[in-house]
């Protein structure tokens, strides 16, 4: 079983769900999590009297993971009988959320071309903008598809790009 925990530290509120091994199927989830300085409590709303409160998990931290004890009540299903699961030092990974980037080197413009036609690689910076620069010298037609490639230095703005028919 795996355990989503989502914490919002400027609301001092927590979320958690236990999960399936696709990590996708969610048997239960807490979503009325209270962040305190050493835990975070997940506690039902409600009790009934005699009976515990339906769910109380609380999460600590341990070396390298996190520790969670707590209890489920779950019933009645039938004739007045609970079920109770009880999850006891359950130690859950950190795992950091994943940040993707892209990071491209060059692009490459691609067109069909006509023979006896020429052709200029332009670009520009922003759609708005008034000038369009040339990329590189015109090429000449030849009846297949040329392609022309703009290095990309990194953190260097978005372009657009056109081809143009040279008179």
């Amino acid at each position: 079983m795996f355990v989503a925990l989502t914490v919002d530290s400027q609301r001092r509120s927590a979320q958690m769900a236990f999960l399936a091994e696709d990590m996708q199927t969610v048997f239960r989830s807490f979503s009325n999590g209270m962040v305190f300085p050493d835990h975070i409590q997940f506690v039902s709303g409600f009790a009934v009297i005699g009976r515990p409160p339906s769910w109380n998990y609380t999460v600590s931290n341990a070396t390298g993971a996190l520790r969670i004890n707590g209890t489920l009540h779950e019933g009645p299903i039938c004739c007045d009988v609970y079920n109770t699961f009880t999850h006891t030092n359950v130690a859950a990974a950190l795992i950091p959320a994943a940040a993707v980037t892209i990071r491209v080197s060059e692009v490459e413009v691609c067109w069909n071309t006509a023979s006896n036609r020429t052709y200029q690689v332009q670009y520009r910076s922003a759609l708005d903008a008034n000038v369009w620069i040339n990329l590189g010298s015109p090429l000449p037609g030849n009846g297949s598809t040329n392609c022309i490639t703009d290095k990309v230095a990194l953190g260097q703005p978005k372009r657009f790009y056109r081809v143009l028919t040279w008179p």
